[in-house]
């Protein structure tokens, strides 16, 4: 009797455990089955099933972590990946796996440690190379970085064109353009249609330019403003009409010096417009630059410093335009720190001197610092530049005169986007807020504006350029008199460059 029950009761418990191996197995081998077919979530659903019944099974939990991420669920995939390593750390490419996860999530040093293991396993491994490869390059390690696109490329010939992209874009940020350029022929060579293909045609486009010691650009077109204006930004003289006006803008530079690591050059910009009926406000613009860039040792960040002179002339009034309006000098030093392929880091200071000619009042010493923000997306072809920035502008105190010493934080943020059949869109949004604070009158203008400039390559170096800006300006001044502090602007161009 007393063995016919213990018989029973070991029936009645094994029963069960039957019963869940078999749902288990069952829901495995369909989850395997979907896996095989594509059916990813339907693969999902069958796995998580099974791993109700064994969360503890490494082969279920590897293959849920492969599901997901055919889905871009990246988080759930690593999830399971890690337990599935937890389990067993023997499981054929689980490192490599866990790595590609990790990478879609952009945790790079996790990515790079999992993947360092799996190569020590298998060192012929050209994927995993091509995984660290990535994993170094946007973590800002450029030189390990090309090793391993190196090694990438020479074992899976299948990964030699993202791997050269990857190495160009690597020489290119460690400023060594001939190797850089090497790297972007050979992707338009095995594949003049891919994407990359594009994206290498561009950065050796910028590539060649740097390599020139002179560079030009000349611009002629036509602008309609709502509300003509001089120097909108910092002065609001504003004419309260509107008018039709050509224009001429020339940009010619010089380098006597450059190398990968240094470069010296001279820069000189003028621009003209003629307007319709307002004549007085015809603009001749000239400004000089002195510039020097170098690199400096940043450790694992590459790090740029520059410094810049210039001096700017306008003239106004008239055809052409013949009467002194203002004149400055300004110095700005600044540092360039790139963290990652995606981020880099802008910081600079400009000290001023502003001198008008027929308004001493104006005349002002002027500081700005600003902090400006780049993420590259798309292998480069959208950048995102948002920025924060502080001015000071500390003009004479006249007597009898209004005083236009104010401080002004400001906000702007910066796109520019590569879109097809060879067409750039740059497009600008800023704030700024302006208190007069020794202005009697308490005046205080808050100014917002936004800008479209889309650009189309039409003959090698000729371009047609179509812009359109609104700039508003609210004030709390109501004080009468020629300047207007409160007005809006629309402005409509069209440009035809030559850019050599």
């Amino acid at each position: 009797m007393k063995k016919s029950f213990i018989f029973v009761v070991l029936i009645l418990l094994i029963l069960p455990i039957a019963k869940a191996h078999a749902n288990f197995e069952l829901n495995l081998n369909k989850g395997i089955a979907s896996y095989m077919e594509e059916k990813y979530p339907e693969s999902i659903k069958f796995l998580e099933m099974a791993l109700e019944e064994k969360p503890d099974d490494a082969r279920a939990n590897h293959l849920a972590g492969l599901a997901y991420y055919r889905i871009n669920e990246y988080k759930k995939a690593s999830d399971h990946l890690e337990n599935a390593k937890n389990i067993d750390p023997d499981i054929k490419d689980i490192n490599l796996d866990l790595g590609a996860s990790y990478i879609k999530q952009d945790r790079y040093e996790d990515a790079q440690k999992v993947l360092t293991t799996h190569i020590e396993k298998n060192p012929d491994s050209g994927i995993a190379y091509y995984y660290l490869g990535y994993c170094q390059f946007s973590l800002a390690d450029y030189k390990d970085a090309l090793d391993s696109f190196e090694k990438a490329s020479g074992l899976n010939a299948d990964l030699s064109m993202q791997s050269s992209y990857y190495s160009g874009v690597s020489y290119y940020l460690i400023n060594d353009y001939e190797n850089a350029s090497a790297s972007f022929t050979r992707v338009i060579e095995l594949a003049p249609e891919d994407r990359l293909a594009k994206s290498s045609d561009e950065y050796l486009r910028v590539i060649n330019r740097l390599f020139k010691k002179y560079y030009a650009n000349f611009t002629v077109g036509y602008q309609y403003d709502t509300n003509v204006a001089l120097e909108p930004e910092d002065l609001k003289i504003v004419s309260d009409e509107k008018d039709s006006s050509l224009f001429m803008y020339l940009n010619m530079g010089y380098k006597p010096y450059f190398t990968k690591d240094a470069v010296l050059g001279v820069d000189y910009k003028t621009f003209f417009s003629f307007h319709n009926h307002l004549d007085q406000y015809n603009v001749q613009n000239h400004k000089f630059s002195l510039y020097g860039e170098k690199n400096i040792d940043g450790g694992p960040r590459p790090m740029r410093a520059f410094l810049n002179y210039s001096y700017e002339l306008v003239l106004i009034d008239g055809s052409p335009a013949d009467e002194l309006f203002s004149q400055s000098n300004s110095i700005t030093p600044g540092l360039t720190i790139r963290w990652s392929d995606r981020a880099t880091s802008r910081i600079f200071y400009q000290f001023r001197y502003d001198n008008f000619e027929d308004s001493d009042e104006r005349d002002a010493y002027n500081n700005r610092i600003t902090l400006a923000q780049y993420y590259r997306y798309l292998d480069g072809r959208l950048i995102i530049s948002p920025a924060i920035g502080f001015e000071l502008n500390s003009a004479k105190d006249i007597s009898n005169k209004r005083n236009y010493s104010y401080w002004s934080p400001e906000a702007y943020i910066d796109i520019l986007a590569s879109l097809p059949y060879q067409s750039t869109l740059y497009s600008r949004v800023h704030y700024n807020y302006e208190n007069y604070y020794d202005d009697s009158f308490n005046r205080v203008d808050n100014q917002f504006g936004v800008k479209f400039l889309l650009s189309k390559e039409l003959y090698k170096y000729i371009y047609m350029d179509v812009a359109y800006e609104f700039i508003y300006n609210d004030s709390s001044s109501d004080f009468p008199g020629p300047e207007p502090y409160k007005y809006n602007r629309n402005l409509i161009t069209l440009g035809l460059s030559f850019r050599i």
